[in-house]
């Protein structure tokens, strides 16, 4: 545990705000909403729970924002970590605090609720998670944290629903601010497309074939590896790229790839500049294996932004789209011959999702909308 100043202030004026951060690497999303806050001229303290080399600190630091680095190595030393941030509350007596990831939002919620913080103010980034997997105590957690809670942001409205309908949350508690991403970034894909998705290419058949995903089961990436393989004896010279933490499902993702031939695909762990991958890709699959695994799928936005031809599971924000058809395609759920059969009419230049979805459609999604609202909400005012 040490912490890093980048400037001092007085924390009992007016404006004075925690943010207490966990399981997080970068994000683009919290850093906006602490560059938000601070040109509203507030008295910010940023608590970020992790490693000493978390990129989102650097990012932070680079703003001049006092910040407090704490050390996560294990659940028996949770307590040492609550007390760490109870400290920060006692001593920077913040008027509201804002929390971020399934730990810190837990711990920032009791401590604010302990203080009588009067704005107390979490972000919902899982969804039906520990009611499928019947993970009691994480439930128990969930609603402990909703409770203590003065606002609980929803990033979907899925996720209010499941916040109102499974864990009885008072709607009027219930903010939807969907994540944001910078816009311009992924537009500027749209303009190397010319609407074919052979139009350009030298080798018609060295189709480019994406994954942004963390290895893990409910995201469903092992059948969208079994629909490239399938891809593979139709076009022998495809290749698949996967981007992704590697967590339970790697192995069985590895299986399924061990089979063909090294150069035609690549496991990557991290990759900062997403719209440059995307920019170089014809084909993206995104395909959780149900309704409610995603709270969100930034993802999701991020391809559609960037107008790549997706396979799609219909999860998280893609409920938000009336339409969504038309624009991506929508397979169903753990069928790795309906993603085949996808990557196929995109190939072909078949599919009915063939239109780029519009630009005022996306405006929902900015980074700077969604940092405006966190602002507004935290800040007590009116959010739109």
């Amino acid at each position: 545990m040490f912490s890093l100043k980048a400037n001092n202030r007085d924390f009992t004026k007016r404006n004075s705000i925690l943010l207490v951060y966990s399981d997080v690497n970068a994000s683009p999303q919290l850093l906006s909403i602490v560059k938000t806050l601070e040109s509203e001229d507030c008295l910010l303290r940023v608590v970020l729970i992790g490693d000493n080399n978390l990129r989102i600190a650097q990012d932070i630091l680079s703003q001049g924002i006092s910040l407090k680095m704490l050390s996560r190595r294990g659940k028996y030393l949770s307590i040492v970590l609550f007390w760490s941030v109870w400290l920060e509350v006692i001593k920077h007596r913040p008027k509201a605090l804002y929390a971020s990831g399934q730990f810190a939002s837990a711990v920032g919620m009791v401590c604010s609720s302990l203080f009588r913080i009067p704005t107390r103010v979490f972000s919902r980034h899982h969804s039906s998670f520990h009611h499928k997997y019947n993970m009691k105590f994480g439930i128990f957690v969930d609603r402990l944290t909703n409770k203590l809670a003065t606002h609980v942001v929803a990033v979907s409205t899925m996720v209010q629903k499941i916040l109102v309908v499974d864990e009885a949350v008072p709607e009027r508690k219930i903010s939807i601010i969907p994540n944001g991403i910078d816009l311009s970034s992924f537009l500027k894909v749209r303009s190397k497309d010319d609407g074919d998705i052979n139009g350009n290419r030298a080798d018609k058949d060295r189709f480019k074939v994406g994954i942004v995903s963390r290895m893990t089961d409910w995201k469903g990436v092992e059948y969208g590896a079994k629909a490239f393989t399938q891809f593979l004896q139709k076009f022998p010279n495809a290749h698949l790229t996967i981007i992704g933490a590697f967590s339970d499902s790697y192995e069985k993702v590895c299986e399924i790839l061990k089979p063909l031939p090294a150069e035609s695909y690549k496991l990557e762990e991290v990759r900062l500049d997403i719209p440059v991958f995307l920019s170089d890709l014809d084909i993206f699959i995104h395909t959780p294996i149900g309704s409610q695994d995603e709270a969100f799928g930034i993802v999701y936005i991020e391809a559609l932004a960037a107008g790549i031809p997706s396979v799609f599971t219909k999860s998280g924000a893609l409920h938000d789209f009336t339409e969504i058809q038309n624009y991506a395609e929508i397979v169903p759920y753990m069928n790795s011959e309906a993603i085949f059969e996808a990557m196929l009419r995109i190939s072909n230049n078949l599919s009915p999702a063939n239109s780029m979805m519009p630009e005022e459609l996306l405006k929902n999604y900015s980074l700077d909308l969604m940092g405006r609202r966190y602002s507004n909400l935290i800040l007590g005012n009116n959010i739109s």
